[in-house]
């Protein structure tokens, strides 16, 4: 297993009490697997990258409980020196910004040399950035090359001019086509994409998820693809996570997921997705729960028109209903229902 994120529980302090975000989240991925996390917006899927990546705000975040295994090392019980040498190497992200995420007063070219350069290294102080042998013209003029190269691979038009200009000089998606060459420069086995096609419009989006698919395919990565959009998690995924409130409320193969949704959430997601037929879209009442004060039982019980009793008590737990699918619903627990 190259991921396995097991019982994860992060709470943040608030003004209004302890808000308690993620709530026993488990997921994993194989090498070379591609999953999708999706659910609507202040579901917790940012959260979870971030605690993945240790940069979650500490405080007010905090992670109570659980385990996020990387190739069976515990990535939340890593030195910093140990978790550098992992998080941008072995484990890359591509943002959702693709400008806000690039540094305006710097070049194309200035960023990716000193990250293919300077990845993975600890405190780089000024005299070091100055006097090692790799900030010599030989090289900085192989980093350029590797850097140029990179740009290729993801289909830039004119690189050499691409390397010159600012993040500023670039169109939105120019700049994502840059991140997703700077996420692969260091051959990582995870791809993390954080919803990457949000900030475009809808033909670049298109031509940036499939830029993506085609990379990771070459590259044989795995990718986590976060997104709210079932359609484009669809697309992507070979599998899918349904995550609701800091829960994950379903897991199963992408085709099964859509033919046959078992969690009452994703069936209204699915009902959700605009139609060519042109029928009206059948919405989910309600919304996503205070989480300083959730539900005691499932979250989204107070939202589902098919809740027993036992879903204002009890919080259901992933259970499996056929191969490689599981579902958090009482509705599929029998022993609910024996007597």
């Amino acid at each position: 297993m190259l991921l396995f994120i097991e019982n994860l529980h992060i709470h943040f302090s608030t003004f209004e009490g302890t808000a308690k975000v993620l709530n026993g989240v488990s997921l994993s991925i194989r090498d070379g697997e591609r999953v999708g996390l999706v659910g609507e917006t202040g579901c917790g899927k940012s959260i979870t990258l971030k605690a993945l990546l240790r940069i979650l705000p500490t405080p007010p975040g905090r992670i109570v409980q659980g385990r996020i295994l990387f190739k069976e090392r515990d990535l939340l019980q890593m030195s910093y020196r140990e978790l550098h040498a992992v998080r941008g190497c072995d484990i890359a992200l591509v943002p959702q910004e693709p400008v806000g995420s690039l540094n305006p007063v710097f070049t194309i070219e200035e960023q990716m040399v000193d990250l293919i350069l300077w990845q993975g290294r600890v405190n780089v102080n000024w005299g070091t950035y100055v006097a090692t042998p790799l900030m010599g013209r030989a090289g900085r003029k192989v980093a350029r090359a590797k850097a140029l190269d990179h740009l290729v691979k993801v289909n830039i038009p004119d690189p050499e001019r691409v390397l010159r200009s600012y993040p500023v000089e670039l169109s939105g998606g120019m700049c994502q086509r840059v991140l997703i060459a700077m996420a692969l420069a260091s051959h990582p086995s995870l791809l993390i994409a954080d919803e990457p096609g949000t900030a475009l419009d809808v033909t670049t989006q298109a031509q940036i998820l499939r830029l993506l698919k085609e990379r990771v395919r070459e590259e044989g990565l795995a990718i986590l693809y976060v997104t709210h959009n079932l359609g484009v998690a669809r697309e992507m995924s070979e599998r899918i996570y349904v995550m609701y409130a800091g829960e994950i409320a379903e897991t199963a193969p992408t085709n099964q997921l859509f033919s046959s949704p078992k969690h009452p959430y994703t069936q209204g997601l699915i009902a959700s997705i605009p139609k060519l037929t042109g029928s009206e879209l059948e919405g989910i009442p309600g919304r996503i729960p205070d989480y300083v004060s959730p539900p005691q039982g499932c979250r989204f019980q107070p939202r589902c028109e098919w809740a027993v009793p036992a879903c204002a008590t009890v919080q259901p737990r992933l259970r499996p209903v056929a191969a490689g699918h599981e579902v958090a619903c009482h509705l599929h627990d029998p022993a609910f229902f024996q007597g």
